[in-house]
């Protein structure tokens, strides 16, 4: 796995940096049409964030996985990974209709992502949207972005200063094979190199 540092190759360090967000804007349109709607956000959501998503969601948990397993922001010597999915501190029960994976299915443990689908799928209500960002071109992140709401449609996080190129790396095609019980909505491919990606699930047979 090799490592990748902005200030070792003469880059300059990013700054924070706000950006439109498709996908978001796309959740929340969805979360408006739907009555006491319950969202989950599996990240580390700020308290702005979640009051920004309170009035379009009847409710709003988070369980942040990066920091209940240990995970702390920083430099790294090497790429965080989350444990085993059996390990992650996942609700037993729930329907919601809308949830924020982030970037964390990049740091599962390999062949760990089928796992986490058996896991939520049974939260999600027919037609929930799951939230995942991805990057396919630019070097993985030490450890799973910290994404901030700034608006209904707008996204701010601090670019790494240092990153992996992960082999393999799990890509669209790669979600769409294992997201099981769910089909793709919407792919944005946004200026900075990421990726949004929106899955619903679909009507349980």
């Amino acid at each position: 796995m090799k490592l990748f540092n902005r200030k070792t190759s003469g880059e300059a360090a990013a700054d924070p940096a706000e950006h439109h967000s498709p996908g978001l804007a796309t959740l929340v349109t969805h979360l408006e049409k739907r009555e006491q709607s319950g969202l989950l956000d599996l990240g580390p959501s700020t308290t702005d964030s979640l009051h920004l998503l309170g009035p379009f969601a009847g409710s709003v948990e988070v369980v942040d996985l990066f920091r209940s397993v240990g995970g702390r922001q920083g430099e790294r010597a090497e790429r965080f990974v989350l444990p085993s999915v059996d390990r992650l501190p996942l609700p037993d029960s729930g329907a919601y209709d809308a949830m924020l994976l982030w970037d964390l299915p990049l740091y599962l443990p390999r062949g760990e992502l089928v796992g986490l689908v058996e896991k939520i799928r049974p939260l999600c209500r027919p037609g929930a949207i799951l939230f995942l960002v991805v990057t396919t071109v630019l070097p993985l992140a030490p450890n799973p972005l910290h994404f901030r709401i700034v608006s209904r449609d707008r996204l701010a996080y601090v670019p790494p200063e240092q990153g992996y190129d992960p082999t393999p790396r799990l890509m669209p095609r790669d979600f769409e094979k294992n997201l099981r019980g769910f089909r793709p909505l919407h792919y944005y491919q946004l200026r900075n190199g990421l990726k949004e990606l929106l899955f619903i699930r679909e009507a349980v047979e």
